[in-house]
C-alpha cells in the first residue's frame, strides 16, 4: 500500500504520536459520551470515566459539561463531594447563559451551599433561568421575592372610604368635570 512516497510499514514505524478519543473528538460527543458512561448506556456504566471526559470538555468551556461536572460534585458521584467546586463549575456555566446552571446556582445561594447564603443573588439567577423558561425558577422567583419583599407579598386591606378619599373625586357629579371634552 503505497500512500504518498511511504508505504503503510514506514507510516506505521515513524508514528510515535499516539491518537486517542480526546484528540479527534468534538465537545458535543465527548460530553455525550460522558452521560454514555453515568447512565451506562451501550457502555460499562462509570461515573470515574464520566468524570474525566466531562472534565476534559469544561476545561475547554462547554457548558453542559460544566454544568454535568458541577452536579458529579454535588451528589459526590466519581469525586469527592464538594460544594464549593458544583457551585464553581454551575457559576461557569450559569455564565454562558444554562438555564438549568443558573436555576441550580440560584438553589446553591438560597440554600448557602457552596456559596454565600444570597437571596438577592438567588433571584438574580432564578430570574435568569425563568426567563428561558425553567417552571421551578419561575415557582421559586416568587417564594424569593416574597422573602426580600414582604410587604409586597401580602394583600393591602383598605376601607372603601380611605379608598374613595385618597382619589380626591369631587363631592357630587355636578362638580364633576365632563367625560367627554365639551366646544
Amino acid at each position: 500500500v503505497e500512500l504518498g512516497s511511504r508505504t503503510a510499514e514506514q507510516c506505521s514505524r515513524r508514528t510515535t504520536t499516539r491518537l486517542t478519543l480526546e484528540s479527534f473528538s468534538s465537545a458535543p460527543a465527548l460530553n455525550k459520551l460522558g452521560m454514555m458512561h453515568w447512565e451506562g448506556k451501550g457502555v460499562q456504566q462509570s461515573d470515574s470515566e464520566a468524570v474525566r471526559l466531562w472534565r476534559l470538555v469544561a476545561d475547554k468551556g462547554n457548558a453542559d459539561a460544566q454544568l454535568n461536572l458541577a452536579m458529579m460534585y454535588w451528589y459526590g458521584r466519581g469525586v469527592q463531594q464538594s460544594d464549593s467546586e458544583a457551585a464553581r463549575l454551575c457559576r461557569l456555566a450559569a455564565d454562558q447563559g444554562n438555564a438549568i446552571a443558573q436555576n441550580n446556582l440560584a438553589t446553591m445561594y438560597r440554600d448557602g451551599r457552596g456559596v454565600p447564603q444570597s437571596n438577592t443573588e438567588a433571584a438574580r439567577f432564578f430570574r435568569l433561568a425563568a426567563d428561558q423558561g425553567i417552571e421551578s425558577a419561575q415557582n421559586n422567583l416568587g417564594i424569593i421575592e416574597a422573602r426580600l419583599h414582604p410587604t409586597l407579598a401580602k394583600p393591602q386591606r383598605v376601607k372603601l372610604s380611605e379608598l374613595l378619599a385618597s382619589l380626591q373625586l369631587p363631592a357630587s357629579t355636578a362638580d364633576a368635570p365632563p367625560l367627554i371634552p365639551t366646544q
